[in-house]
């Protein structure tokens, strides 16, 4: 490998009759890449109808990509598969007409870089560039045409401004983004690109050949369509519900390492070439990056908040990614020492990844064995380079852990120790957790574990809860969703330690007070329910006594009425007696009348 070759200034457009132009219905998103697949190329007309796009085509306001005009056939290899570069040595937005606009996108996006400096960085894209003899060429394609893979576009937002157009979203573009393709000989297999909506919406696809032309269309890490900068990027294989094969390692090194030098390392570890895949919109960067941004520009990292240059490196074949990885874990100094920082390199798998140490390969386990490992398995913290994991292992194994393995990437602190079982992986848990505040010494080193987040990922020793770390953490300690924290000395400042302890001692002067107000708060509602009770209870008692004298009343004029009937009754008897003895009626009133006896006999 030797280095970047001088760019050359000369191109070839290419132009898609429009009759061959697919159309993107309402509603649809799956673009047939068919249709553009057959159709023919012709350069009548170039002048008259390319140059108003293309001569503008590599142009952006800052904070919206928009790159320097870099003719993409320069950059993607013409028909001798020459790799130039012609930089136009211009700001981004240099003649865009709509000023206002690209500044509104500006304001919006924040950006990642200062006035000026992606112009610097996007002139060492030709950086990125290797050159290859014809056979090295055809073994990284022969690699390159084995691997299943698929790659996606996608904007920094869901919908941006195009000049002339309202804004456009991933729909809008489609139609221009197979057309762009297809101009420098990529196209894709049946059903096309599909439009994936999600945080980021991104279109997929699977191109239908693997080859040089699509490996140098990638390198840079986007493409221009109508002005705008569409990212492309082969799809990330760390997601779980993809089977594309396994081409990338997760990047990291606090030291910076020219993109010449980079790739001399690669080649040296066993890879001929690489593209440096750009993460997405995080705390550590707004938006995604040039592939040369990424090399040159460092970002924060997200656990020591320290300047740290992050990607991911991407491989032709999973060969190719086992072999580098392999002779990164060997750590042979020999290879790279005369190449500055190559030691502090830190390559790792990418999520939902695993490296099998027995096979020497990538591998990514099933949902079900996924979750069978996170269930008994724990991070471990703590660790320096003097302490090795077979020590803590022997440890671990003296304190009833048999059979434990400890993973640890060189140069971390952090790593991750797999037991038997669940029941082994809580009860470690229960005696070093980070919530309990114990420890496992060796000598002046502290180890501690941690238990993994739903998906296997490092979770805040605060709140318990993934996606943060325990400084960045905004819960209390005295709020429902969080524990106290055995490690909250690690990640107090002085400060909060001092309002601690002021609203303890004030708490604890204020007690008395607060004892003497709650007993006379009490004293005084005890004899505002005594009251009340017996205000009720005489009123009740009143009640009942009302109510029984005019029962006694009642009662008195029933006896009354009742006597007054009886004297009734007798005078009534002695009438009827009286009228018996003048009609000569012997026994009335003594049963005659009931015995049916005719008074008038």
């Amino acid at each position: 490998m030797s280095t970047p070759k001088k760019a050359s200034a000369t191109t070839t457009n290419q132009l898609v009759r429009p009759e061959h132009r697919p159309q993107m219905r309402k509603g649809l998103t799956l673009l047939d890449a068919s249709v553009v697949s057959g159709s023919s190329v012709w350069h009548d007309r170039h002048n008259a109808i390319e140059d108003a796009s293309e001569t503008s085509e590599l142009r952006c306001a800052r904070g919206q990509l928009r790159p320097l005009n870099l003719e993409e056939d320069d950059i993607m290899g013409d028909g001798n598969d020459e790799e130039r570069t012609d930089v136009v040595n211009q700001e981004w937005s240099g003649d865009y007409r709509h000023q206002g606009r690209a500044r509104q996108q500006e304001t919006k996006t924040g950006g990642d870089f200062q006035p000026g400096e992606l112009k610097v960085l996007l002139s060492r894209e030709s950086d990125l560039a290797v050159e290859h003899s014809d056979q090295e060429w055809a073994d990284i394609e022969s690699r390159f045409s084995k691997t299943y893979l698929q790659v996606a576009f996608s904007l920094d937002a869901p919908r941006v401004p195009v000049s002339g157009q309202d804004n456009w979203g991933l729909e809008e573009f489609a139609p221009r983004i197979v057309e762009k393709c297809e101009s420098i000989g990529i196209t894709f297999e049946s059903p096309g690109l599909a439009l994936e909506r999600g945080k980021v919406h991104k279109l997929t696809g699977q191109p239908r050949r693997n080859n040089k032309t699509l490996w140098k269309t990638m390198r840079r890490g986007y493409i221009m369509v109508m002005d705008v900068a569409v990212w492309l990027q082969p799809m990330f294989t760390g997601s779980r519900n993809t089977n594309v094969d396994l081409i990338e390692l997760e990047y990291s090194n606090a030291n910076p390492i020219t993109a010449p030098d980079l790739m001399q390392i690669l080649y040296r570890w066993g890879a001929k070439d690489a593209l440096v895949v750009s993460h997405g919109a995080s705390s550590r960067r707004k938006q995604k990056w040039p592939s040369i941004a990424c090399v040159t520009k460092p970002v924060n990292d997200a656990e020591t908040n320290d300047a740290v240059y992050a990607f991911r490196l991407c491989f032709d074949s999973p060969a190719t990614t086992n072999a580098v990885y392999e002779t990164y874990l060997r750590q042979d100094k020999g290879l790279a020492q005369d190449i500055p920082h190559s030691c502090s390199i830190v390559l790792r798998p990418v999520m939902n990844v695993v490296w099998d140490a027995g096979k020497k390969c990538m591998l990514r386990r099933n949902s079900d064995e996924a979750l069978a490992t996170i269930y008994k398995s724990l991070y471990i913290y703590g660790f320096r380079a003097e302490l090795r994991a077979e020590v803590v292992q022997d440890r671990l194994a003296e304190l009833g852990y048999p059979g434990c393995n400890i993973a640890i990437n060189p140069g971390q602190t952090t790593g991750m120790v797999k037991l038997q079982s669940k029941t082994d992986a809580d009860r470690l848990n229960a005696e070093y957790g980070v919530r309990t505040g114990a420890k496992l010494s060796f000598g002046n080193i502290k180890l501690f574990v941690d238990t993994p987040g739903p998906e296997g990922e490092r979770s805040c020793f605060k709140c318990g809860r993934a996606g943060h770390f325990a400084r960045n953490c905004k819960s209390l300690y005295t709020s429902t969703t969080s524990q106290p924290d055995g490690r909250q000395d690690r990640h107090s400042n002085y400060a909060r330690q001092q309002r601690a302890t002021s609203s303890q001692s004030m708490m604890e002067s204020m007690a008395p007070v607060l004892k003497a107000m709650i007993a006379a708060e009490v004293k005084e509602q005890s004899q505002s329910i005594r009251n009340t009770v017996r205000t009720e209870l005489d009123r009740h008692t009143r009640i009942v006594d009302d109510r029984l004298h005019t029962n006694e009343n009642a009662i008195s004029a029933l006896e009354t009425a009742q006597a007054k009937t009886a004297s009734s009754i007798d005078e009534m008897s002695a009438i009827l007696k009286l009228i018996a003895a003048r009609i000569g009626v012997s026994d009335f009133g003594t049963g005659g009348l009931d015995r049916g006896t005719d008074p008038r006999q």
